[in-house]
């Protein structure tokens, strides 16, 4: 029950203490201080979610149009008494801000990364040239021309890649510097075999029309 005197709320609770012939149950107000509900307010919160619960109960077991009125008043009053209480809980739990500084690892100065996409772009410009003109004039220089061209062209791409997703963050710190290493290997070996190619049997442009011509 509610009653506002005064702007004071009065909390009371229901016990049932007799039954009356007709079986309806009369009961006797219990109220409660104001001091007493505000002694811990996660406590005073349930009781009275709890209590708001049990006057639902009770008025739709009663029936009557005044007490759910009452009811529903009760409830309004309740959620605006409750709204600063768990406001005030909730800013309590917050944990204090704290700035976060977090450092940022620059490229070091040597590694000059615009003079070499620089390079790459000039290569893959350089190559609509060299292919046409190994075929136009097929001989040793023009051979190994193509062979060093294709051999960087692809070893610079498949490092990109290496470097972009076999990262430190990742794998740690030995395993991208072995990816690299195989890398450079595979290139170093794929192009000496094609020099070796070119001065020992017919050649790149050679061995290609040949197979087209099967």
């Amino acid at each position: 029950r509610e009653s506002t005197v005064a702007n004071s709320v009065e909390i009371c609770v229901l016990r049932p203490t007799a039954t009356s012939r007709r079986g309806q149950k009369h009961f006797v107000h219990l109220p409660l201080s104001e001091p007493q509900l505000l002694e811990n307010s996660d406590d005073n919160c349930k009781y009275r979610e709890k209590m708001a619960v049990n006057m639902l109960r009770l008025t739709v077991c009663r029936g009557t149009s005044f007490s759910r009125f009452q009811a529903r008043a009760f409830l309004s009053t309740l959620s605006r008494q409750q709204a600063p209480l768990t406001s005030f809980v909730a800013s309590q739990k917050l944990a204090p801000y704290q700035p976060q500084v977090t450092t940022v690892r620059l490229a070091s100065a040597d590694a000059n990364y615009v003079n070499i996409w620089k390079a790459e772009r000039l290569l893959a410009a350089s190559l609509l040239a060299v292919i046409p003109g190994a075929f136009m004039f097929p001989n040793a220089v023009m051979d190994s021309l193509l062979a060093i061209s294709v051999t960087m062209h692809l070893h610079w791409g498949v490092e990109t890649i290496v470097v972009d997703y076999v990262r430190p963050s990742i794998f740690g710190a030995m395993i991208p510097k072995v990816a690299v290493g195989a890398v450079y290997a595979l290139s170093i070996s794929a192009l000496v075999g094609l020099l070796y190619f070119n001065f020992t049997d017919v050649g790149i442009v050679k061995a290609v029309q040949l197979v087209w011509s099967l």
